[in-house]
């Protein structure tokens, strides 16, 4: 990702890209790691045979995605360092232009997976009988 950025759109998007995948990666894993330890602590105050799924969830909430928005958010700067050099002499902003590709691609790919998916299963959805209507 920071290399496609960084070469179709340029170094300023690189580097706003970064800027906006460590404060949403922050806040993620903290809303992540907080919630994930609610439910843990919430199943020790119930004696729900549901609240398993809580304990479940809320260990793998804790435990894993925390860690892992940590590694990607390291993993992208690093990246970004790395191809950092390739850009060094590069005019601002010469082929902006170049940034629509990768916001086509991902516009007509939520449109191809709209249309395969959450349209068909709108259509394979049973239908009502009036006689189930109030």
């Amino acid at each position: 990702s920071p290399l496609i950025v960084g070469i179709l759109v340029g170094p300023q998007a690189l580097a706003a890209m970064l800027v906006g995948v460590i404060a949403s990666g922050f806040l993620l894993g903290s809303a992540l790691s907080n919630s994930g330890s609610a439910l843990t602590n919430a199943t020790k105050y119930t004696n729900v045979d549901s609240t398993y799924i809580g304990s479940t969830i809320g260990a793998v909430f804790k435990d894993a995605c925390g860690p892992v928005l940590a590694t990607l958010m390291k993993l992208m700067a690093m990246v970004a360092l790395t191809v950092s050099p390739l850009m060094a002499g590069w005019t601002e902003w010469g082929e902006w232009y170049f940034g629509f590709i990768p916001f086509g691609v991902c516009v007509v790919g939520t449109v191809l997976v709209y249309v395969a998916f959450w349209k068909g299963a709108e259509e394979a959805s049973p239908p009502t009988s009036s006689s189930d209507q109030v």
